[in-house]
């Protein structure tokens, strides 16, 4: 698969990847332990702790300790993020993760205050995941996702899914901070995909026109179906980064 840097998607999840495998080689080879690498770049759960480590704010966003934690958020970045990216450009993409994070951390700190639990620490990028999630659901609620072709999902089922998984752990005590740092990403992100810019496109025209005939209907459906199947095949072979803009545009509406 062509993975292209001019990608930011492509770029966090190279990143993240990179800084996963740099931080398993210094507990492997080195006389450092987990919480000793938590303890000063986690973010800490109370805000009274961020005068002293206020780089946490950005750093807890880059840890991640645990493959299956690191593998759920790129698989969310690489598979939604890349459609945010091309509907409404790179810029926006960080627009979203950034505020995404942000609403994370505030959510995180009032949840420290209210369970008075402020010896933990929130990491990993979930937040920014879910804000991502969030924005494409606002901007395309039909939008199936696919997962790398093992599972394909409406956005808007996936969203319910993981509020509900979320409603559990919080039911349970579960990572209560992590998991109200998500609904924050979330809503963010939603708020940003419905009203944080202008849609693509101008005004609608609508024209009167002549009811096409069945042999004109099925003509341009064969027509779509065997450009559907050239850019199919073409991503099989080269990459959804291969394509022209114009045969992302034309995916996009076919999948609508």
């Amino acid at each position: 698969m062509n993975f292209s840097l001019h990608s930011y998607v492509n770029r966090l999840v190279l990143l993240l990847t990179i800084i996963f495998v740099v931080l398993q080689s210094i507990l492997l080879f080195f006389d450092t332990s987990t919480e000793i690498l938590i303890g000063n770049l986690g973010l800490p759960s109370s805000s009274g702790n961020w005068a002293h480590q206020p780089w946490t704010v950005f750093t807890h966003f880059f840890i991640h300790l645990n493959m299956g934690h690191l593998l759920l958020n790129l698989a969310v970045f690489y598979s939604l993020g890349h459609w945010v990216e091309e509907q409404k450009g790179g810029y926006y993409f960080i627009k979203v993760l950034f505020f995404g994070t942000l609403a994370g951390v505030v959510c995180y700190t009032i949840s420290g205050q209210w369970n008075g639990r402020t010896d933990r620490f929130l990491i990993g990028s979930s937040a920014g995941a879910m804000s991502v999630m969030g924005a494409l659901l606002a901007l395309q609620p039909k939008r199936k996702v696919n997962f790398f072709g093992v599972l394909i999902i409406e956005i808007t089922w996936l969203v319910v899914f993981v509020v509900l998984i979320d409603l559990i752990g919080i039911r349970q005590g579960w990572n209560i901070g992590g998991h109200l740092a998500h609904w924050g990403g979330l809503l963010v992100g939603f708020l940003i995909g419905k009203w944080g810019g202008e849609k693509k496109g101008g005004r609608h025209l609508h024209r009167h026109r002549r009811p096409k005939t069945d042999d004109q209907f099925n003509e341009e459906r064969l027509e779509k179906e065997r450009k559907l199947n050239a850019i199919l095949d073409k991503i099989n072979r080269s990459g959804f980064d291969s394509l022209s803009r114009s045969e992302k545009d034309f995916l996009n509406q076919q999948s609508r």
